[in-house]
């Protein structure tokens, strides 16, 4: 049984569509959720990287290492993670990640897939998403098109918890609703939803 926990780490609420906007503190609020036990982690980051997500791009760089940090100081410590990477914009949703398969971060009882520490592998796998890219911001479509892409099978595993965290400063256009993701995870039997948000200026 799979549970999905969708994070939503919304850095701006953009009104000005211009290249580069307002630029203002992000703070990350950790939420204690009981789930199901289970050790094993699949967590899908999804970047907005439209051309007014430049202004937000070095904050988020600042901040991507917390989520590692985060994680590592879990109850019981670091779980056993899989950890991939995607953008919001016109993206088929195939993960990929800085690590020696190219597709994603892996760790298992202090058995890793990449060098050094997670949070510099979680931060060069962020660097090596393109910087730009199509107009249409659509993170549902995205989160769905990775669920069913092939290339993701032994990235999802039906035995773990799903975490998704959507880095953007856009409203999403996806013409898919949460309802539709969470028909595609098999028999989910609840969805949380937790976002950190930042402010309307």
């Amino acid at each position: 049984m799979r549970w999905l926990l969708l994070v939503a780490l919304v850095v701006a609420c953009v009104e000005d569509r211009r290249a580069s906007g307002p630029v203002f503190d992000v703070r990350v609020e950790r939420k204690v959720l009981r789930l199901q036990e289970t050790r094993e982690v699949d967590l899908l980051v999804v970047v907005d990287n439209a051309r007014n997500m430049a202004a937000h791009r070095e904050r988020l760089r600042e901040n991507l290492p917390n989520l590692a940090s985060v994680l590592a100081t879990s109850e019981g410590g670091l779980p056993q993670i899989h950890i991939g990477f995607t953008t919001a914009n016109c993206d088929d949703g195939a993960v990929r990640a800085a690590s020696t398969n190219g597709r994603f971060l892996a760790e298992a009882d202090g058995v890793t897939n990449f060098e050094g520490r997670l949070g510099d592998a979680m931060l060069a796998s962020f660097d090596a998403l393109p910087a730009s890219g199509c107009s249409a911001v659509e993170p549902l479509r995205t989160i769905l098109n990775a669920l069913d892409h092939p290339a993701n099978t032994d990235f999802f595993r039906d035995y773990a918890q799903l975490y998704l965290v959507i880095l953007t400063a856009n409203d999403d256009h996806s013409p898919v609703t949460t309802t539709q993701i969470k028909d595609h995870l098999r028999d989910p039997s609840t969805v949380m939803v937790s976002a950190a948000i930042g402010p309307c200026r």
